[in-house]
């Protein structure tokens, strides 16, 4: 990955011998890592991106495609059942690319907000964005980009890497599009409802709608 992304690994060491307490308070030794350390440079702070989202009626566009990858996901351990399906992969030709072009998209003002999708996928992102910023989303998770239709917990819950949430004002839609063409599709908004609504939309189905106070509730108690 440094090699495909340019970017040097500044340290790094191997793990052989670390522990934790579980819930039960049982000692559980880690599988043997190697941990690294990447650094890149932002050569204008001020366009430093924060995740949360920032202005009611900006839209919401998933970059990325998203495939059935639920292998060793967050939503397995949130359920306590039994770990299933497949493992994320890294396409790290089109992440690059599609990195170079969300950051000429910074830079050109056209973006306000962006979030990566990680532990959790979409829903979690989302929810992450939404209380981030005391703003509601209204999400709509069909017409994401991907290579096939999804079931419904890979549509909230896949952990595709190298992909991003990004916030865009109206004004910028069509310098956005232009510029990640191919790359981007827009999900939803931000309104000011306090709530995250995640639609089917092409069955008419409404999969979450929850109040933010509630999810930013449940993150704490998961994060503390």
């Amino acid at each position: 990955m440094a090699k495909a992304f340019g970017v040097p690994f500044i340290s790094g060491k191997d793990s052989l011998n670390n522990t934790w307490r579980d819930a039960d308070k049982k000692v559980r030794s880690i599988p043997r890592s190697l941990l690294i350390s990447a650094i890149g440079v932002i050569p204008d702070a001020s366009r430093a991106m924060t995740m949360d989202a920032k202005q009611s009626g900006d839209w919401i566009y998933l970059v990325g495609e998203t495939r059935d990858e639920l292998g060793e996901s967050h939503l397995w351990k949130a359920l306590g059942r039994k770990v299933r399906g497949t493992v994320p992969h890294v396409q790290a030709g089109r992440a690059l690319e599609a990195y170079k072009y969300i950051f000429e998209a910074i830079q050109k003002g056209f973006v306000r907000a962006c979030h990566d999708l990680s532990e959790g996928g979409l829903a979690v992102a989302a929810a992450e964005m939404a209380f981030g910023g005391n703003l509601g989303l209204d999400l709509d998770v069909p017409r994401m980009l991907g290579p096939k239709p999804l079931p419904d917990a890979a549509s909230l819950f896949s952990e595709t890497a190298s992909r991003l949430l990004v916030e865009v004002p109206d004004i910028a839609r069509q310098g956005f599009e232009a510029l990640l063409s191919g790359m981007a599709t827009p999900i939803g908004r931000v309104t000011r409802s306090k709530h995250l609504v995640i639609r089917d939309g092409k069955a008419k189905r409404r999969l979450i709608r929850e109040p933010i106070a509630k999810l930013r509730a449940a993150w704490e108690r998961k994060v503390l």
